[in-house]
């Protein structure tokens, strides 16, 4: 009864099977469902003999009983539990989970105390990239009602009071949220909205307030059902699995893979093949990589990072092979310059030389249309890059040493004493400068933005030389752009990043600009409510 007896007999794995469906059912309806001792007790004296007090007494018995009745120690459902305990509502606690044209297998565990109590969704990680995490947000049907209780539960009190009591406000919303597609949340806020007429706050709402137990777990396995990874954030187990699969690429010893090269001697590069990695046939894109003082060719597991490294590593090489951009930079340095790189980030001439030499030949791989991949295209390439080189030197690097020049001079200024009152603005003022200018920001931001950060510069410089005679109303100005600052950080925090989040940072660089030293900046376009409408557009 216990499950301690060491024994070779069917019947006793049999009926370990059926106590373990005892246990399924439990946590498929999240109720505690068990066997009495007494009842388990009771099948097996009615049907074991009187006479039987060991196990060689028992093996000696049920040789003989067994040849009439194979069956009569087989343990059944419906000999320990009542028909409403077997009975499972399919509809509300599935075994697969159909997603578009796939069905995933699910298993139920009812522990809270365990690591995986709740739903567990088996993904194959051919399907990884395929299904939308949004879609098991709702959870099981059966775990809907308590799925909606919870995230009313955890709103804000001064948002939630709107909806009490909340079990009324769950009956009238469950029947417009049990078709189980789109998004919960947007889904949930709509119906809340038609009940209080007023749209809820972004953050009023959220999952990672509930119980881990109405989060589902993702099981990745292999075809042979090896477990790669499992976790409740979904988003998070694709990024782990394609970073495991990027690093198993990059180091595999596919016949492209290679390191140490400082000409073209790859062929032609194909943009895509197909290999294993990490449990799993993928797609690898080929590209060049930047090793520093050479190239490689390595494997990546998406387009996206292919394109960003064929820039570097192409650029890389162009620099490799065309000459006489370190000694036209040089040429441009004078007294002035030349001392600015005592206190400059980089801490050395040869670090800002390489600095805007990148930044300069990335210009210039994309003013001549991008990387070549084959060795024909490399070369036309490089004959168009070294024609157009004197003169990016000589239009980029003329405004790259007056940013280096600008930027020392206003860090020695900000480092002079000066009474107590300024320093609230003099240290905001170098929070913007150690935001513009620091190691490798000329390759950063790239020549399109060399004159901006040098008008910013000059903003600074326009301030500071203000600032004396206006120290009241550079706080309320200072106040003004901080409050803005950080209203945009505050959301940025649960944005991905993207080109138009970097944008914004840009445009509040110019709203400095455009409230410190107004014949600066462009007023009429970077106005704060024009930044907090493209936030909104975020």
């Amino acid at each position: 009864i216990e499950g301690d007896w060491q024994t070779h007999h069917t019947f006793f794995g049999q009926n370990e099977d059926v106590l373990d469906e005892v246990r399924r059912i439990g946590a498929r309806q999240r109720r505690d469902v068990f066997v009495e001792y007494d009842v388990l007790f009771e099948f097996y004296d009615r049907r074991v003999g009187e006479k039987v007090t060991s196990g060689a007494d028992f093996d000696r018995w049920w040789n003989r009983r067994r040849a009439g009745d194979p069956r009569l120690l087989d343990l059944h459902l419906d000999d320990i539990l009542d028909a409403d305990q077997i009975a499972v509502d399919h509809e509300s606690f599935p075994e697969v989970w159909p997603v578009g044209d796939l069905a995933l297998s699910l298993d139920y565990e009812f522990d809270e105390t365990a690591v995986d109590d709740g739903v567990t969704v088996t993904v194959p990680v051919t399907l990884l990239d395929r299904i939308d995490a949004r879609v098991f947000e709702w959870n099981v049907p059966g775990l809907r009602e308590e799925l909606v209780t919870a995230l009313l539960r955890s709103m804000p009190k001064d948002v939630r009071k709107m909806f009490v009591p909340i079990p009324d406000t769950v009956e009238r919303v469950l029947p417009a949220l049990r078709h189980g597609s789109g998004d919960l949340i947007e889904a949930l806020r709509e119906e809340l909205r038609e009940i209080s007429g007023e749209r809820l706050p972004a953050d009023a709402l959220v999952m990672d307030r509930l119980p881990n137990h109405l989060l589902p777990i993702y099981r990745v396995v292999t075809d042979d059902g090896t477990v790669l990874a499992r976790g409740r954030d979904l988003e998070s187990i694709r990024s782990r699995l394609a970073a495991e699969v990027g690093n198993v690429l990059s180091k595999g010893d596919h016949e492209l893979v290679c390191s140490g090269e400082t000409r073209w001697v790859f062929g032609d590069l194909p943009r895509r093949v197909r290999t294993s990695a990490a449990g799993r046939d993928v797609d690898a894109f080929p590209a060049l990589v930047d090793e520093g003082d050479s190239v490689g060719i390595e494997l990546l597991p998406d387009p996206e990072r292919q394109a960003e490294a064929m820039w570097r590593g192409t650029s890389r090489l162009l620099r490799l092979n065309i000459g006489g951009s370190a000694r036209m930079l040089n040429e441009l340095f004078d007294n002035r310059s030349t001392l600015a790189l005592a206190s400059s980030p980089h801490g050395s001439k040869l670090a800002w030389v390489n600095d805007a030499a990148d930044a300069i030949f990335t210009h210039l791989l994309d003013e001549a249309g991008g990387p070549g991949w084959t060795e024909a295209e490399f070369a036309a390439l490089a004959d168009r890059v070294r024609a157009a080189l004197p003169a990016a030197v000589d239009a980029f690097g003329s405004v790259a040493v007056g940013i280096l020049v600008a930027a020392a001079e206003l860090s020695r200024d900000l480092a002079a004493p000066i009474a107590s009152a300024l320093h609230p603005a003099y240290r905001d003022m170098q929070a913007q400068l150690d935001r513009l200018v620091y190691a490798d920001h000329l390759s950063a931001v790239g020549t399109g933005r060399f004159t901006d950060v040098a008008r910013y510069l000059t903003g600074i410089r326009v301030r500071l030389d203000k600032l004396p005679d206006r120290v009241a109303h550079d706080r309320r100005l200072m106040v003004t752009c901080l409050a803005l600052e950080d209203d945009v950080d505050a959301y940025a925090e649960r944005l991905a990043p993207t080109a138009e989040l970097e944008e914004l940072n840009w445009q509040l660089e110019e709203f400095r600009v455009a409230t410190f030293a107004q014949h600066l900046g462009t007023s009429g376009k970077v106005s704060e409510k024009r930044i907090r409408a493209v936030l909104r557009t975020l």
